[in-house]
């Protein structure tokens, strides 16, 4: 009997798993999140913010102007960006930036993404790969 019972519960766990409805690291988190891209003459820099449940709940407080917090968050984000090469800093030019509400209201997260690249670069001339 006890068996059976045990089987029963295994296969209604596997019939029916659970939704997982929170954010995937926790409601508490704050996630940053960084790409370098190369493409042509120039870096691309996508930064990435990303607030679950409670901190965007904590920080959707502080804002009146949806537009307005955008750019000043991403002028925030823009102004700690750096970018190096062989030590030495590289400007970076903001883009482009968004502001967006992910999830199912009222519980939804919150995440701000900016864009940056280099200026043009100067070519040297042909880059050869060896070996």
């Amino acid at each position: 009997m006890r068996r059976l019972v045990l089987l029963a519960l295994t296969l209604a766990c596997l019939v029916e798993p659970a939704a997982a409805l929170a954010h995937p690291l926790g409601n508490t988190t704050v996630n940053r999140y960084s790409r370098v891209e190369l493409s042509g003459d120039r870096v691309y820099v996508l930064y990435v913010l990303d607030m679950a449940e409670i901190p965007a709940f904590q920080e959707r407080q502080r804002i009146d102007d949806p537009e307005l917090y955008a750019r000043r968050t991403a002028a925030r984000i823009e102004r700690r960006l750096a970018l190096t090469l062989d030590g030495r800093p590289i400007a970076l030019t903001p883009l482009d930036h968004v502001l967006g509400f992910p999830g199912p209201a009222p519980a939804t997260c919150a995440r701000c993404a900016c864009r940056s690249s280099t200026p043009p670069a100067r070519s040297a001339g042909p880059v050869r790969r060896r070996g």
